[in-house]
């Protein structure tokens, strides 16, 4: 439909508030138009009626606006879901995080990330934008590669193959070096057969010969170290990658990062290390290695209130982020109650390496059991937003 089209429709109305669209639904309904039906699948119990919506207008309505915490059923006052990123701190059991430290909400009710998906599922063209830069960033998913750079009359170029193909690279270029290695030490022969030694100007019996033949054994044993590195690697990686399905996990966590903006990949280590009999090395002789990443929905992720240092040191993990209850349970009732929340470390976003090496180091030092070894964290990866330090808001959602 064109632009002068929608003009001429009369039936067209555009809204920018929930409130609006309530007065545009009225208009077209003694009109005589009737709202399409809502699936049952989606239904929703009403706050002030307790009666299930069963128009989409109702529904919608319900998602845009929330209810402020603590404050009475029967109460009128609603704000819009979607103009805070971070709402107030909740209270988490006792025995999981920081102690005194609780999660922040993400906007208002808690919800920002479920009514964003909504909406952007409710209209086919934010649906349709979605898939298509979800299918644009994530491509094939990750692969592994070998990056080395060649010199060449006087220029560097940097070239990247397929990791598994780098040791056929290597091997190549140190045939390559011994070959002119040996073509350097071998004797020329005139037309007449008689030996002459090596007629080149760069013969290992000139100083600048011998210099180059120098460089090029140091080439060959550089190479050489480099083969033997890339075979310990090239086993990890593929063990790795048969172990991690890495196209989905990759896939997944570019949604939530077109949508939100926000991801949260967890990373796993691993919990033993065993020396040459086969026993279990204690934590101070602990070697760990990355084993696994996997994908935790943002919608059931929460960041937890920085510390006097201003990191986040945990991510809270829970299906029931929207329970009612949450507002009002205070810790201890939570823990009592058996609420399904887990806490895991975070990783410094700014250096997660650096950070993981402090933690591995701590861990050492106490030397506790093996069932104490930390082995899961979260790395959390934002586009950033100015002025929201937990939640970014991507600019779609403007």
């Amino acid at each position: 439909m064109t632009k002068k089209n929608l003009q001429q429709h009369r039936n067209l109305v555009k809204v920018q508030s929930a409130d609006a669209l309530r007065s545009a639904t009225d208009e077209l309904k003694s009109q005589g138009y009737f709202p399409a039906p809502m699936p049952n699948d989606f239904g929703h119990r009403s706050n002030s009626s307790g009666s299930e919506f069963g128009l989409w207008e109702d529904y919608i309505h319900a998602k845009l606006t929330c209810q402020e915490p603590g404050t009475p059923k029967s109460a009128s006052y609603q704000y819009p879901t979607l103009h805070l990123s971070s709402g107030v701190e909740q209270p988490t059991p006792d025995n999981i995080g920081t102690p005194g430290l609780g999660y922040m909400e993400w906007g208002a009710g808690n919800r920002n990330p479920n009514v964003v998906s909504l909406l952007r599922e409710a209209s086919p063209y934010t649906a349709s934008a979605h898939r298509f830069n979800t299918d644009l960033c994530a491509g094939k998913g990750p692969r592994f590669v070998y990056s080395y750079v060649q010199y060449v009359g006087g220029n560097i170029t940097e070239k990247r193959i397929a990791f598994k193909d780098a040791g056929a690279l290597i091997r190549g270029w140190i045939r390559d070096l011994k070959r002119e290695l040996s073509q350097m030490e071998q004797p020329a022969a005139v037309s007449d057969g008689s030996p002459l030694g090596n007629t080149s100007a760069l013969s290992p019996q000139t100083s600048e010969g011998t210099d180059l033949a120098a460089d090029i054994r140091g080439q060959i044993e550089t190479l050489e170290k480099e083969y033997k590195s890339w075979e310990k690697s090239n086993d990890f990686l593929t063990n790795f990658a048969e172990r991690n399905n890495l196209a989905l996990t990759y896939l997944e966590l570019t949604e939530d990062m077109q949508e939100q903006n926000l991801c949260f990949p967890e990373i796993t280590l691993n919990k033993r290390t065993l020396d040459d009999n086969g026993k279990n090395m204690p934590t101070s002789m602990w070697v760990p290695q990355v084993t696994g990443i996997r994908y935790r929905s943002a919608h059931i992720c929460r960041l937890e209130r920085k510390d006097k240092n201003g990191r986040i040191n945990y991510v809270y993990v829970s299906n029931r982020f929207l329970d009612s209850r949450v507002f009002s349970a205070s810790a201890s009732d939570k823990a009592e109650d058996g609420f399904e929340m887990i806490a895991i470390p975070a990783l410094d976003p700014q250096s997660p390496l650096t950070d993981l090496e402090r933690i591995v180091r701590e861990t050492r030092r106490a030397n506790g059991s093996i069932r104490k070894r930390p082995t899961r964290f979260i790395l959390p990866i934002a586009y950033p937003s100015a002025g929201r330090p937990y939640y970014p808001v991507p600019a779609w959602q403007s």
